[in-house]
């Protein structure tokens, strides 16, 4: 079947779905990551991704220990580093996505 996707929010879509809760509060964020930029690149080589630095959160990032509790919520441990090799958690908790903040 199709799905519809009328929903004007990240907020309106996890009320109707569920999704990005925990305990019937809304986790998830509808907000500009504030990557490091440029997004371009020419990376035919899968072992070449960590040069991606284009997808590095910017220091003024809100998504900075906004990371869900994976071990709580799904019983999976999180990755001892990040995509680019930085140690995970750094802070009070880890960021979500590949890239872990000072």
């Amino acid at each position: 079947g199709v799905i519809s996707c009328d929903f004007d929010s990240m907020s309106s879509w996890a009320k109707a779905t569920g999704q990005e809760t925990e305990n019937g509060i809304i986790t998830g964020i509808q907000e500009d990551p504030v990557l490091a930029g440029p997004f371009t690149t020419g990376i035919t080589d899968p072992y070449k991704l960590s040069s991606l630095r284009g997808m590095m959160l910017n220091s003024i990032s809100p998504l900075k220990n906004r990371g869900v509790r994976v071990m709580q919520l799904y019983g999976y441990d999180i990755p001892s580093t990040d995509f680019f090799g930085n140690p995970v958690p750094e802070g009070t908790a880890s960021e979500p996505g590949i890239h872990e903040l000072d």
